[in-house]
């Protein structure tokens, strides 16, 4: 015989009560721990002054890359190149690789920031660990291409080779930064908790802070290719050179692109990072850019 729940109700003695509350406390307690452990594994990373890190998956990827024609051309949903494993599209302004030495100093500045804590600077101790000179120009660019971060977002997809597909991004798009404040020079923001996902693992390269600030405006490509030859330890790289191009986001011709590409990875041998390049056809006969790292 059905009967009326409340009828069957008997009230919790004290002990059961605190039994109850104490179990409580422990799990919350235990859930907190859990997330914070997660938010330190991203944050807490120990970089060094000297070292700055990005996620395997965008230092592959032409996320960040050369200036397009000296515009930042705005795309909307574009799939970016990357790993045949990888779906990664992206919502804003082409971000440069001056962008990306931006947005890399923001990223080591909030690695031990707590979940959704704000993280705060200064535009002229921004412009000062870029090694920038102030004025009115720089201050221009660094409020413009903060703006362009807050507003940057994608999404990103990882095959495994088992079938299995992990989505970061599945709860929403990504922003390269949030909560993006600017008042009077100071600075503040926040970073998503979801990127230690990308993070995770050591799943993320660190790249030499000094070698890569020491390269020009005009040595861009040298940039983008001291980001690529860190992803893989092997000590013989190789790649389509077309891929290539597509990948470095390169708009002249190919002969141009292969001498950029020489003079680029000159500069990567004087700063020890790899050496002689050299052009090979493999057995389908597609080009390929082959070196040594060092």
């Amino acid at each position: 015989m059905l009967t009326n729940d409340l009828e069957n109700f008997r009230p919790q003695s004290a002990a059961t009560r605190t039994s109850l509350e104490t179990v409580e406390r422990i799990r919350l307690k235990s859930a907190s721990t859990v997330r914070e452990s997660d938010q330190a594994e991203f944050y807490k990373i120990s970089t060094g002054g000297d070292k700055r890190a990005l996620p395997n998956h965008l230092a592959r990827s032409n996320l960040i890359a050369l200036p397009s024609l000296g515009v930042k051309a705005r795309v909307d949903g574009e799939r970016l190149v990357s790993n045949q494993n990888v779906d990664l599209r992206y919502w804003g302004k082409r971000l440069s690789e001056k962008d990306g030495d931006l947005w890399m100093q923001l990223m080591h500045l909030g690695r031990r920031s707590t979940n959704r804590q704000k993280i705060k600077s200064h535009a002229a101790t921004l412009l000062k660990a870029l090694k920038e000179t102030e004025g009115g120009k720089q201050y221009s660019w660094l409020y413009g291409a903060l703006d362009a971060l807050a507003d940057a977002k994608f999404t990103i997809r990882i095959a495994a080779s088992n079938g299995h597909v992990t989505d970061v991004t599945a709860t929403g798009a990504l922003h390269m930064i949030d909560c993006l404040e600017i008042c009077r020079g100071n600075i503040s923001f926040e970073i998503d908790p979801r990127w230690a996902r990308l993070y995770a693992n050591n799943q993320y390269v660190l790249i030499d802070w000094p070698t890569r600030l020491s390269f020009g405006a005009k040595q861009a490509l040298a940039k983008s290719l001291l980001t690529y030859i860190c992803t893989s330890k092997e000590s013989e790289q190789r790649r389509s050179v077309e891929w290539l191009r597509a990948r470095f986001r390169y708009s002249s011709p190919m002969d141009k692109f292969k001498r950029s590409l020489r003079n680029a990875l000159s500069l990567l041998e004087k700063a020890g990072v790899a050496r002689n390049l050299r052009f090979q056809k493999n057995s389908d006969g597609i080009e390929m850019a082959v070196w040594d790292r060092l």
